[in-house]
């Protein structure tokens, strides 16, 4: 296709995007192609696998669901580069955001998923008895959600993500979680467990930031070659250092996409990409900000013959 005029962004999807045969379409595409066969060898010829061939079973389970979806971001992301030029800035969702350091030139593609596998691992140990949990609730704002927390004497509970100003992620004991549903129900418009055992971007994963804040000590950082905003609060991150920092802070912050959303619009691009395999984030991001011309992956990449 034929972009719009104007500079554009990216945007890296997280997971629980992941659908079975993701990629199969876009092997067409011999920029994919080549991203892909690279990324392949990084995992250890276990990539093209899980975007063709594994069933929406295997690619549930998050240790390879995270890796599938860092991947597949980051192959979109260099496929787009080749067709379109540059992006003007690249943001991400929760695991996107790894994603879009590595489209943004500040780390590399290995670092990235070996960060995310090793997150991965420190995640399962500390959570492996199954008694925390994630929940969406759509129709209140985090600081509703907060005050009919502390109402109903949930200690446990964090917001984790703000998707839009009434679409709020929350985690904390699974306990908790199921009953904060149970009596959020006649005040919310739709609300539910995700199939995520553990509780992302929250005050929870203290311990496992608290061991991964060495990580990065001995890997190579950049600073970012384009616009790289940071997923907590939507700044601009200027230097290797400042990302440095930021990177183990990333497992205990909140996501706020309507932060991210807002500094992106200030840009005024021409058009977004959203990465996103079921166009999830482009819904999301058009919640936020409906002026904003986001285009799937179907309509980017599709065939001009």
């Amino acid at each position: 296709m034929k972009p719009p005029e104007g500079p554009w962004a990216i945007l890296m999807a997280g997971q629980l995007t992941e659908r079975e045969g993701m990629g199969r379409g876009l092997l067409q595409d011999p920029f994919f192609t080549e991203a892909s066969r690279d990324l392949d060898g990084l995992t250890g010829g276990r990539f093209i696998r899980w975007i063709t061939e594994s069933k929406q079973s295997e690619l549930a389970r998050p240790e390879i669901g995270s890796l599938a979806v860092l991947g597949f971001d980051i192959a979109v992301a260099r496929a787009a580069r080749a067709r379109f030029g540059p992006p003007a800035a690249a943001c991400g969702y929760s695991l996107g955001f790894y994603a879009a350091a590595v489209e943004a030139g500040a780390v590399s593609a290995g670092t990235a998923l070996s960060w995310v596998e090793a997150v991965n691992g420190e995640m399962e140990r500390e959570f492996s008895g199954g008694r925390h949990g994630l929940a969406f609730a759509i129709g209140l704002s985090a600081r509703d959600l907060l005050d009919a927390f502390r109402e109903a004497g949930l200690g446990s509970l964090r917001i984790a993500n703000v998707n839009s100003r009434k679409s709020i992620v929350f985690g904390g004991l699974r306990d908790e979680v199921q009953g904060a549903l149970s009596r959020l129900k006649d005040r919310i418009l739709q609300g539910g467990m995700l199939p995520l055992p553990h509780p992302l971007h929250t005050s929870h994963l203290d311990p496992v930031r608290d061991r991964m804040c060495g990580w990065w000590g001995g890997r190579e950082t950049a600073p970012p070659k384009r616009l790289l905003i940071s997923p907590s609060d939507g700044a601009r991150i200027e230097g290797a250092d400042a990302l440095r920092a930021l990177l183990p802070e990333t497992l205990v912050l909140p996501t706020d996409w309507v932060a991210v959303v807002e500094s992106i619009a200030r840009l005024e691009p021409g058009w977004l990409l959203d990465t996103s395999a079921d166009g999830s984030l482009g819904r999301m991001t058009r919640w936020v900000d409906r002026s904003l011309n986001v285009i799937s992956l179907e309509e980017a990449f599709e065939r001009d013959d």
